[in-house]
C-alpha cells in the first residue's frame, strides 16, 4: 500500500511531486464487522480444538485440510482484508496513483487523461455498489458515498474514482495536466 509522506495530511504536500493524497476506508458497519468477528472467532476455535488438540468435533467432523483452508479464509485473511482495505488516491507530477490493496493498484499517466469530471453517482444503479466494479470500457474504485472523479482517457475508457473530495481531486489533476487541455464537463 502506497502511504504519504511522513506527517501528511491528507491534502496538497507543499514542495513535493505529490498534487493530492487520500485515502478512504472501508465504512465499519457494525453487521459486517460482526460478522467477520464471529467467522474468526469461530474459525479459531476449531482449528484449535481439531487440528492442534486432535478433538474431532462432531458427528461427521470435517478432514483437518478442510478445517486448515476454513480457518485461513475465515480466521486469517478475512479480518486482514476488512483491517487493510481501502481505497488510496495519489495525484503525482505525471502519473495518478489507485491503490485498493489487496485487490487491485493501478498507475494512470496524467498523459492519457483527456478530461477529469467531479461527479455524483450512484453507487448500486451505476456500478452494483462499492468495490473495484464495471465493465471494460467504464471501471470504478470506490469504498463508500456516492461522490467521485470521472476520468475520460485517451483510448476511450472511462474511469470512476470514489473520493470525499472530489473537487480537489478533479483540481489536482487539471493542474498536472499540460496548458490549455480542457478538464472541464462534457
Amino acid at each position: 500500500m502506497t502511504h504519504p509522506p511522513a506527517g501528511h495530511n491528507g491534502g496538497v504536500v507543499r514542495g513535493s511531486s505529490i498534487a493530492f493524497s487520500e485515502t478512504q476506508r472501508i465504512a465499519r458497519v457494525w453487521w459486517i464487522t460482526a460478522i467477520v468477528v464471529f467467522g474468526a472467532v469461530a474459525a479459531w476455535v476449531v482449528f484449535v480444538v481439531q487440528v492442534l488438540m486432535h478433538h474431532r468435533l462432531g458427528q461427521h467432523p470435517a478432514s483437518n485440510v478442510s478445517v486448515v483452508l476454513l480457518w485461513i479464509m475465515l480466521g486469517v485473511v478475512a479480518p486482514q482484508v476488512l483491517l487493510i482495505c481501502g481505497l488510496t488516491t495519489v495525484v503525482r507530477r505525471d502519473d495518478v496513483l489507485v491503490s485498493y490493496p489487496p485487490f487491485a493498484s493501478r498507475t494512470i499517466p496524467i498523459r492519457e487523461i483527456v478530461r477529469a469530471e467531479a461527479v455524483t453517482y450512484r453507487p448500486f444503479g451505476d456500478y452494483w455498489g462499492w468495490g473495484v466494479r464495471g465493465r471494460r470500457k467504464d471501471l470504478c474504485y470506490t469504498v463508500r458515498g456516492n461522490q467521485g472523479v470521472r476520468l475520460f482517457l485517451t483510448d476511450e475508457r472511462r474511469l470512476l474514482l470514489g473520493s470525499q473530495r472530489p473537487k480537489e481531486l478533479a483540481a489536482a489533476i487539471a493542474e498536472r495536466r499540460p496548458s490549455g487541455e480542457a478538464t472541464g464537463g462534457p
